[in-house]
Formats: C-alpha cells, structure tokens, sequence
C-alpha cells in the first residue's frame, strides 16, 4: 500500500519534470539559444513530436532518422458525422428560427479555368508579379514546403506561437514549419502558374492528401477544448490551389469524385467550432468581461470556417455544406456591433486592429461567394449587429487610425505586447507603416457590391509577394476580372486611358519644368552679365591663378622628382602616392635579382583619392590605376634598390611597350629585360652609371605624347608605394 502510494505521489512529479524539459528545449530552438545541429539523436527526435521547425527538419533528414511526429496516424482520430459535426448550428437555427435564403448551385462554374489567362490577369495588374513571387529569398522556405507539407498527416495548432514571450514571434526567432507554409505554400501555388513542374508538385501534394485522407484536425482540440484555427487556415488555402490550379490536373471524373469526397471529410473536421459546441446555438455574448467570453466561432476563425465550409458546398454541389455554411455566417453576424466592429476580435490588445480586419477579410470572401450563388447579403443584421458592409466599412476606417479600436480591447490582453504595451499602439500601425501590409483590394468582393471595384484596380495595392499570400489568400479580384469580360475590357479601356493621361501629364509637366528651367536660366544669365562684365578682369586673373596652381599642383604629382642628396645615398622624396590593395597579393617565385615578386590587384591613391578625381581633365588616362592588376616586384643588388614593373601586360603595353623597348636600347637595361619599366627607389650617389641611366629614361620619357609622359610619370612616382606594399605583405 505504501509503495502505490509512493508511485502516485512521485508519477505527477516525474511528468511534470519532463514537460518543463520539454518546453524549454522547444522555447530555447525557437530563440535560437540551441541550434539543431548541437541537438542529441533523442533530443531531435523528441523536439519534432511537438515543434516543426525547418531547422530541425533538415538535421532530421541529414541524420537519415525517422521520427517526425506530424507524419504519424494520430490515436483515436475519428471523422464526425453530419448529425455529430452540425448539430448545434442546426439547435442554432431551431432556437431563432432562421430561413436559409435561396440560392442555386447551378449558377456557380469554377473561378478559374485556364492557367494561362489566370496568370495574364495577374501579370497585367502587377508587371513584377513574377518576379516578386520568385525571389530569391523564398528559396529556402519553398523546398522545405515542398518536401514537408505533402507528407503532414494532421495540423498542429500555434506549435510556437509564444514561446519567445510574444503575442506573435520576435524578429530573430524561429516560427513552426505550419506558420511558414501557410504563405510559402500560396508561394508555390503561384509559382505553379509559371511553371508546369511545380503544377506537378502541387498536383501529387493534393493526391497524396486525398489518398491518405489528410491532413486531419489536431484531436488535441477535443481533449483540451482549444481551438483549430490553424487547421482552417490551412485548409482554405489548400481549397484555393485546387479553385486555382485544377484545370492543370487533368483530373478524371472518378478523381474529381475522389477529391470530392475528402472535402466533405474535411469539412465535417471545421465543426463544432469550440468548447466542443456547446455555445454555437446562440447569439455571440455581447461583452467581453474575460477570456472564457470569447467564442472562436463569433470571430475570425468562425468566419473563416463558414467561408471554408461554403467553398467545399459549392464545389461538390452540395446544398447541407451550403446551409451549414450560411448559419455558420449568421451567427458570426450576431458577434458584430452597430459601428461594424467584431466583438470578440476587438478585445485582443495589441492584435486586435490585425484580428478585425482579418476577420473582416474572410467574411468579404465568404459573401463573394454566396453572391456566386444566391442573393446578396451584404445588408444582413442579426441580433441588431452590424452588416457585413458596415464590418467592412469600420476595418477599412482602422487603416487611417489602428489605434481607434483600442476603446474595446482587454487591459489583460496587452501583457504580452512588448514595446506596443507601453504607448497601447496596434502591432497594425507597424504592419501598415513599414510593409503597407494591408491592401485594400483584399476586399475586393466588398468594393464589386458597392461598384467601386474600379477605382481601386486603377490604383492597384498589391505590391509584393505578402500581398498575395497574406491574410486570406483569396485575390478574388483576379477570378472577377477572369469571368466577367465586358467589366475587363471597360476596365482596360479606363486603364488605358489613365495611363495615356498620365503619360501626357507628365510630359506636359516635364515640358513645364524645362521652361521654367531655360526662363530661370536665362534670367540668371541676364543677372550675372553686368556682373561677369564688371568683374570679368578680376575673375580671368583669379582663374590663371587657379589654373596655375592647378597644373602645379599636377605637375607635381605626375612628374619624376629630382634626385636629392641625403647620406650617401639617392632617393625619391616621399611623393604622398598610396597604394591601396583591394585584393590578396599573388605571389610569385622570386627570380634573379628579385627579393620579392608578386601580382599586385588594387589602386593608387593621392590624398586618399582616386588619381582620376584630382585631374578630371587627364581622367582618361588616370582612370587605369583605379583597378590595378601589376606584375611587379623589388630588385635588390648590393645597395641599389628598384621596383620592376612588368609592362608588358593590358592596359599599359599599348602605351609604354614599344616606347620602352627604344629607350631601353639607347640608355641600356637594368635589372630587367625591356618588358619590364625598372625605377631606382635607393642607391649610392656616387654609382654614375645607374644614375645616369635613370635620367636618361627619364628625358626620353618626357619627350614623347603626354599619355605615356603621364602614364610613366604614375608609375615613377608609385615605387615607393610599392615597394612598401611588397616589403610589409
């Protein structure tokens, strides 16, 4: 009896233990304060029974194991049945008495047909479309995606939402591989309109989805009455690839049956929405006075699943989705107050703006839609709540004050909001600030109800891959313009029509601004004439004298400096010429003479200038030492020291080879051959004949055309520089 009771006091420890294990070792992958790599076997293994991170994916592959707890068939999943999955919508719709409107499935053809005219619309309102879809950055998140997502046996829900101590997760932190594919696979689905390989790819994602019967809802929300947002979200975005891509599958009727069927599965795995249901059949609570008020259902993932629910009704014609669908809606509706905002999303602190307009999102989808099949519902008020046009209408007023919702959000709801907490400012006002993240053609479904679709296409707002991928994933705008031709061609027309005023209003405008240049212009000139007149002998004298000094200065740099007495010895004076390497010295093996021999990659500088910038007037020439590429080296005999320049190579063969070669012949060789120029740096005063050969090079040099003076000059002057450089490298 002692010993039972040993082992029921000490098991509730030992578990508990190994939860807090277990959750630091995800919190500390998550911060980056472990890296994948420095994980055990066993480690690794147990980490990817709760958290998917691409990290940890890719060691798990490059390990060869075979422990991916989201691949596993979970224990005691079970698909619900109708009754089961709908029967507190339909206690719902019993209690208040609610007449589904009519609708006709018949009326409702697939959005998108072709791929090709799918990806013009696409193209033609957004020129970079393509390349904002395919750049380079998504890379690595793609082939994750694609080799992950396909083989997900169930959703996991907010694997790593909070454990960095955030609403959301912090720059620098690792998300879960289902936050990264809930956009990057819209990525590859949008590329697939490019590509027919990645068309493939999605094409075996989808059927090995349908063949396995997955991906399921996570069963942990019916033993821990949370929620499975996570699994709605995905599965929307997995019916918006089929909605856009199917005419690429090449489906028989026996798949499409097929996929009809795991859709309805599917479908039956939305509902109920939370605490198992049991609030469904009434109204939305009208406060929200703590966490246990807020219904899933009575915000954006109650939405969302009706939205999800009407798509999979329309799709297999199957009028109980449809009607489950629509009361699904209508009781959302109830959750909404008179000024448009949703009750229970409006309390989430710091998130609430990106909540309500995200839940505004899917209901403008929800209602494009219905509109495909029945009559509009854009009006509807259910329990003296707010329209959907009003919902639209109040989210659309939060893009020009986000901070404007903060007079219903939770006190409590605000704790983990970091730097937001402090001036109550929404996470939105950053989205919109740096990202422009919430464009306003998502609500495009709205703005077609209200006939002002135009304007906002002519001022389209998608501007980057988020745009499309973000927030619902739905670009209706793209399916409208696909099916309805005449609108598209008056669009068009409108187009171009901006464009061409556009274009004459500029042009007009630049003229504009050209007259009023040359009026300006000439007023100045008019100006400065008495002046320039009055002033014009002071002004040639202060000229000459620049330019005087100009050349002196030039001269200075470019022309070989007189031999100087200093000890015994000979050496050119510290001539303010640098050299500055811009990559390693290639070393080469020293021949005679040589004590250090090596190509050179850099520039030479004076005044820690490029040469060309000092004389622009000589900028054709000076521009060669800005990208140096020299053979060179430091000649050694006895007390005579040089620097060899091999000259023999571009660009200076075609301006000092031939030259050298002549002058060598008359004033004799030193060191070198005549391929190479060689400049005495030090020697002994008294060595005549290496003095005298020297000055000989040197007045030939100077006698001919001033690009191979200057060129010579240059060099000349850069041995020191060199030599240093070689010495000291």
């Amino acid at each position: 009896m002692k010993l039972l009771l040993f082992f029921l006091l000490i098991i509730p420890s030992l578990i508990h233990a190994k939860s807090y294990e277990v959750n630091k070792l995800l919190t500390d992958l998550v911060t980056n304060n472990i890296k994948a790599e420095e994980l055990t076997d066993d480690q690794l293994c147990e980490s990817l029974q709760h958290l998917d991170l691409i990290s940890t994916f890719n060691e798990h592959n490059k390990r060869n194991l075979d422990c991916l707890g989201i691949t596993k068939p979970q224990k005691d999943w079970f698909l619900p049945s109708e009754k089961n999955a709908f029967l507190f919508l339909k206690k719902y719709q019993k209690r208040y008495k609610i007449q589904i409107p009519e609708y006709d499935l018949n009326k409702a053809s697939f959005l998108f047909t072709s791929i090709d005219d799918t990806r013009k619309i696409y193209e033609y309102l957004n020129e970079d479309f393509r390349k904002q879809i395919y750049r380079n950055s998504h890379n690595e998140r793609i082939k994750f995606c694609s080799d992950w997502y396909g083989q997900v046996n169930y959703i996991a829900e907010n694997q790593s939402k909070n454990l960095d101590g955030s609403q959301g997760w912090l720059e620098g932190s690792q998300s879960d591989a289902f936050v990264k594919c809930q956009s990057g696979f819209n990525l590859i689905y949008l590329r697939a309109l490019f590509d027919s390989n990645t068309q493939d790819q999605v094409k075996s994602m989808i059927n090995n989805w349908v063949q396995n019967d997955t991906p399921k809802r996570d069963i942990d929300f019916f033993k821990d009455d949370g929620n499975i947002f996570a699994y709605v979200y995905h599965l929307n975005k997995i019916l918006i690839a089929i909605e856009l891509l199917h005419s690429s599958f090449n489906l028989s009727e026996e798949e499409y049956k097929q996929l009809n069927l795991w859709m309805k599965n599917r479908a039956l795995e939305l509902f109920p929405a939370d605490r198992k249901g049991r609030e469904i059949k009434t109204y939305c609570p009208k406060k929200i006075l703590q966490f246990r008020d807020k219904n899933e259902a009575c915000k954006n993932g109650g939405i969302l699943r009706a939205q999800t629910l009407l798509r999979i009704g329309i799709w297999t014609k199957d009028k109980l989705f449809v009607d489950m669908a629509y009361l699904a809606f209508h009781r959302y509706m109830s959750g909404i107050r008179e000024d448009g905002s949703n009750i229970g999303d409006s309390s989430r602190g710091c998130t609430a703006a990106d909540y309500n307009i995200w839940a505004s999102q899917f209901m403008s989808d929800f209602l494009f839609h219905w509109d495909r099949i029945g009559e509009t519902q854009w009006d509807l008020s259910v329990n003296n709540s707010g329209t959907p046009s009003d919902a639209i209408e109040y989210s659309l007023s939060l893009y020009e004050n986000f901070e404007k919702i903060n007079i219903y959000t939770n006190d409590k709801e605000w704790e983990n909001c970091l730097e937001y907490k402090e001036d109550k400012t929404q996470q939105a006002s950053k989205r919109q600030k740096e990202e422009n993240y919430y464009p306003r053609i998502s609500f495009a479904p709205y703005l077609i109800h209200k006939n002002q679709l135009v304007d906002e296409l002519l001022n389209y707002d998608r501007q980057n891959y988020g745009h499309y991928t973000s927030q619902s994933g739905a670009n209706y705008e793209i399916a409208f313009l696909l099916n309805n031709k005449k609108f598209f061609n008056e669009f068009k027309r409108l187009r171009d029509q901006k464009k061409n005023d556009e274009e004459k209003k500029k042009q007009l405008a630049e003229k504009k601004q050209e007259e009023e240049r040359i009026k300006k212009e000439k007023e100045l000139v008019a100006l400065n004439q008495q002046r320039l007149k009055d002033n014009a002998q002071k002004l040639k004298l202060k000229k000459q004298k620049e330019l005087g000094e100009q050349i002196k200065q030039f001269n200075e740099l470019i022309l070989l400096s007189k031999y100087k007495k200093e000890d015994t010895f000979v050496f050119f004076p510290h001539n303010e010429l640098d050299f500055i390497a811009t990559q390693s010295p290639i070393i080469n093996e020293n021949k005679e003479y040589e004590f250090k021999s090596a190509r050179i990659r850099g520039e030479l500088q004076y005044a820690n200038q490029n040469l060309k910038n000092i004389n622009t007037d000589k900028a054709n020439i000076l521009y060669h030492f800005d990208n140096l590429d020299f053979k060179t080296a430091v000649l050694k005999d006895g007390k005579t020291e040089a620097v060899g320049f091999f000259i023999a190579d571009p660009p200076f063969d075609q301006y000092l080879l031939e030259t050298n070669k002549a002058i060598v012949e008359q004033c004799g060789k030193l060191f070198k051959p005549e391929k190479w120029l060689v400049i005495i740096t030090k020697t002994n005063r008294n060595n005549k004949k290496i003095i005298n050969q020297q000055k000989c090079i040197r007045k030939l040099y100077l006698e001919e055309d001033e690009e191979k003076q200057i060129i010579f000059s240059i060099i000349s002057k850069s041995a020191n520089a060199i030599q240093y450089y070689l010495e000291n490298n």
